[in-house]
């Protein structure tokens, strides 16, 4: 890979990184919450909560999924266009990332330098992670 192809894709997943990562946090966290509304609601209603606070909560955690809790004409276009830089970050990282781990042979082994290598062992985790809930949330 060239070194300025590999430079800009290094640069546009940092700053999509930095820019959307707030709002695909707040994103991803609602729609886990609301996927597992029912098992939630079942498990709060035993412990004495009202069915109908529970239905605002979660009508408040579906608006900030879809929404951000904006209006939804402004809220939809953010969270839109957060969710496909968020299918660029990822993009990007693997294309920045397989030909590292492909060339030093670093895909099942330990590694020396546990610091630095376990913090890229985290990113990776979080992406796959990120991947599998919003596939499920949907």
């Amino acid at each position: 890979m060239k070194q300025t192809l590999k430079h800009s894709l290094l640069v546009t997943h940092r700053w999509l990184g930095w820019i959307f990562g707030f709002t695909n946090l707040v994103i991803c966290i609602t729609g886990g919450i609301y996927v597992f509304r029912t098992e939630l609601t079942k498990s709060l209603v035993e412990m004495g909560y009202e069915t109908t606070k529970l239905d605002t909560i979660f009508h408040f955690i579906i608006e900030g999924h879809q929404y951000l809790w904006l209006p939804p004409n402004i809220g939809k276009w953010i969270v839109g266009i957060s969710v496909i830089a968020f299918l660029i970050t990822a993009i990007t990282g693997i294309i920045i990332c397989i030909p590292y781990y492909v060339n030093n042979k670093l895909l099942f082994q330990c590694h020396k330098n546990k610091t630095f290598k376990l913090l890229i062992d985290y990113h990776i985790y979080s992406e796959h992670i990120s991947l599998f809930q919003s596939h499920c949330s949907v």
